[in-house]
């Protein structure tokens, strides 16, 4: 057994530590027993590797569960969103005036979200249209977000003639530009951490690199914030993304390769990329909303490939407007085509029958969902003869 893996499984522990006493309290003397038992296998098995990585298994767990135990759920998340607040809003209110001076709304509002995040002015038609749809996403510094606009941005860099690496290390850049450029919102810093490692794990060539390093890093965030694995939509939004692009969309990817409109268009990795954030995402958003589109693959699928252009040309926007009015003005014309193209996708979409059902999801069909999901993709890895790429 490799460092790297003993590592990976110590990380795995902690993470069930957190999630364990997430769900139920646990009385520190059981976790104090829970340390001693494994010291008493660690003094008596000391030359049995196995028992060893076992016990400090035991021992991460413990800690997990300790951690979480420690944290107060008030004093951080108040603390945390007034710094970002105070931060954030002045400058997010002066790029946005860009964007509303340019276009009406839905289109303003929807780009603004889309661009630099939030949902505040969006009006209630367009929000319940955007759960419809299951589009929602595209309006929030979402965790999943930044991690599909990093494989986006990898798919426009091999579009526009780049090597594969090039793509990769300008998606790198751009997407630290991005998180910069809004301000260091908490949700974006994570994915952004998380988006990171996935795109160096591919500059590399290694899967088992990325897969161990993303479970490594969601440790590391949660010691310092514990309570994020159980009310934090951002990390756990970016957490589940990143993994399903890092199981699922190589080989969605390589199956929609074979459909020859997909493959003639380059449409493969947009789509196999967007499905796969979605198939990991979707019982946490159904269990969390209480809504099951029936429409979001279609709506998602739609709006993938001009989901990137429209973002970049929109920053565009903000700067040049912050330059030149006159310069925003002329950007503004592009971006008024793509937002007339999106936002009539989800008009369209929100208005098919039976395009979305209340669903209750209890926490036992959200486990039993990812189970389900875990197993899927490790028996489609297993039974694939593709290599790694996304």
């Amino acid at each position: 057994m490799t460092p790297s893996k003993i590592l990976f499984y110590l990380s795995c522990a902690f993470i069930f530590g957190v999630f364990v006493a997430s769900l139920v309290s646990f009385p520190n003397w059981l976790i104090y027993e829970l340390f001693l038992l494994s010291f008493l296998y660690l003094i008596i098995f000391y030359r049995q590797k196995l028992i060893i990585v076992f016990s400090l298994g035991l021992i991460c767990l413990g800690l997990g569960a300790l951690r979480t135990n420690q944290v107060n759920t008030r004093v951080m998340s108040l603390s945390v969103q007034n710094n970002s607040s105070n931060q954030v809003s002045l400058w997010r209110e002066k790029l946005a005036s860009g964007i509303n001076q340019n276009l009406a709304p839905p289109y303003s509002v929807i780009l603004e979200g889309i661009v630099l995040g939030g949902q505040k002015g969006i009006s209630f038609e367009w929000k319940q249209k955007l759960n419809i749809t299951g589009t929602r996403h595209i309006t929030a510094v979402s965790g999943m977000n930044i991690v599909i606009l990093a494989q986006m941005l990898v798919i426009l860099g091999l579009f526009l003639g780049l090597w594969r690496q090039q793509a990769l290390f300008l998606a790198l850049i751009l997407i630290w530009f991005y998180i910069i450029f809004i301000g260091f919102p908490a949700s974006a810093l994570r994915a952004g951490i998380m988006a990171s490692l996935l795109l160096i794990a591919q500059i590399l060539g290694r899967q088992n690199l990325a897969q161990r390093t993303i479970i490594l890093a969601a440790a590391v965030m949660l010691v310092f914030s514990p309570l994020a694995l159980k009310s934090d939509w951002g990390f756990q939004l970016s957490f589940l993304a990143t993994l399903g692009l890092l199981y699922l969309a190589p080989t969605l990817i390589a199956w929609l390769d074979r459909v020859s409109f997909f493959k003639k268009l380059g449409l493969s990795e947009a789509t196999g990329t967007t499905l796969a954030a979605q198939a990991f995402t979707a019982p946490l958003l159904i269990y969390n909303t209480g809504n099951l589109s029936l429409v979001a693959p279609l709506a998602n699928v739609l709006i993938a490939p001009i989901i990137t252009l429209t973002m970049v040309l929109g920053f565009a926007l903000v700067l040049t407007h912050l330059v030149s009015p006159v310069l925003g003005w002329a950007i503004a014309w592009p971006c008024q085509f793509l937002m007339g193209y999106l936002v009539s996708v989800i008009d369209v979409c929100s208005k098919i029958p039976l395009a979305s059902l209340r669903f209750h999801f209890t926490g036992i069909l959200v486990l039993v969902c990812y189970l389900g999901l875990a197993f899927w993709a490790w028996k489609i890895k297993q039974a694939s003869q593709f290599p790694f790429r996304a």
